[in-house]
């Protein structure tokens, strides 16, 4: 009678460990699901249809290394909220593009929370954004992702900066275009075509990288414009 008592408990044990294991299983599956379903619901609400391609652009530039540079203790800023201003959710874009765990913040947590004085002076900074065709001041403009170091902790000047251009829209006489802040504080506006700068291998996709070696940029004013006539 006990070893039969004794083997019921071990097959309800079985049982027991069996249910527990298919529901760990059955938690993650769902763990999964949510979060893809949580960033393509972030890509629905920051990028609606109009705008899908800049969310593609930087899917883009993230997995072909713009931020390969960025070390796991450096802080990297992104400029413009390409995110919505969650900071959750821009980790989960550089983990689910990158396959990196990095130090990223949207600029509405860098200005809601402004934790400058916090950031070690050995602190390495960079500031990454997107020079917007769809909101952007005139048609001739076009989408470019761009990432560079930052010079002050305020992320409003950059220098050296590494720009992901798309060949397939962008021609190669088209101009960047921005402000640089001046040792007596005024700005000086400068003009560069991208076909002047050093670059990388064009991909399958016709898209490339190309180096802008200047300082003291205004991350605000930085645009890449059809080429004067």
């Amino acid at each position: 009678m006990l070893l039969m008592l004794g083997a019921l408990q071990l097959v309800r044990g079985a049982r027991h460990r069996k249910i527990l294991r298919l529901g760990f299983a059955g938690a993650m599956v769902v763990l999964l699901t949510a979060s893809g379903i949580y960033t393509r619901s972030i890509t629905r609400v920051v990028y609606p249809p109009e705008s899908r391609y800049n969310y593609e652009l930087h899917a883009a530039s993230i997995t072909d290394g713009i931020a390969d540079n960025v070390r796991a203790e450096d802080i990297l800023f992104l400029n413009f909220s390409p995110y919505g201003g969650n900071e959750r959710a821009a980790q989960s874009f550089f983990r689910r593009y990158g396959e990196r765990e990095l130090q990223v913040y949207p600029s509405r947590y860098w200005t809601q929370n402004n934790p400058a004085e916090e950031i070690a002076e050995d602190t390495t900074l960079y500031l990454m954004g997107i020079s917007d065709h769809v909101n952007a001041r005139s048609a001739s403009d076009y989408s470019i992702v761009w990432l560079g170091y930052a010079q002050d902790k305020e992320a409003t000047l950059m220098r050296d900066v590494r720009i992901y251009i798309d060949g397939a829209k962008i021609p190669e006489n088209a101009v960047l275009q921005y402000s640089v802040k001046m040792p007596d504080g005024n700005a000086e506006q400068r003009m560069v075509a991208l076909n002047t700068l050093p670059r990388t291998e064009i991909n399958e996709k016709g898209r490339y990288f190309v180096i802008l070696n200047d300082q003291n940029i205004d991350t605000a004013t930085f645009l890449c414009e059809a080429a004067p006539a």
